[in-house]
C-alpha cells in the first residue's frame, strides 16, 4: 500500500470478468477481492489506448531465456521512451 497504485485495465467490468470461463467458480474469489478493495472507473472512449502501442509488440515472447529478456527490455524502451 504505502504510496503504491495499481492500475489495470479491462473492456468488460470486474462482474464480467472471465464469464463463462472454464473453472470460473476459481476465479470469483478474486473478483470479489476486486469488488471490495479497488476503485473501479469506467472510461468510455470509441478507441481502445491500450492497443495504440501494443499492436506493434509481440503478444507472448518464448522462451524464458535470454533472448527473451532483450526482446522485453526492447519493448519496454518503445513503450516507456526509456522513462521509468
Amino acid at each position: 500500500a504505502n504510496g503504491v497504485v495499481l492500475v489495470g485495465t479491462s473492456n468488460v467490468a470486474p462482474e464480467n470478468l472471465y464469464r463463462d470461463g472454464l473453472n470460473r467458480q476459481l476465479f470469483l474469489p478474486f473478483i470479489s477481492l476486486l469488488e471490495r478493495n479497488a476503485h473501479v472507473m469506467t472510461l468510455d472512449a470509441d478507441k481502445d489506448y491500450r492497443q495504440e502501442k501494443l499492436n506493434r509488440q509481440p503478444v507472448y515472447v518464448t522462451p524464458d531465456d535470454a533472448a527473451a529478456e532483450r526482446a522485453l527490455d526492447k519493448a519496454w524502451q518503445a513503450m516507456t521512451h526509456g522513462q521509468p
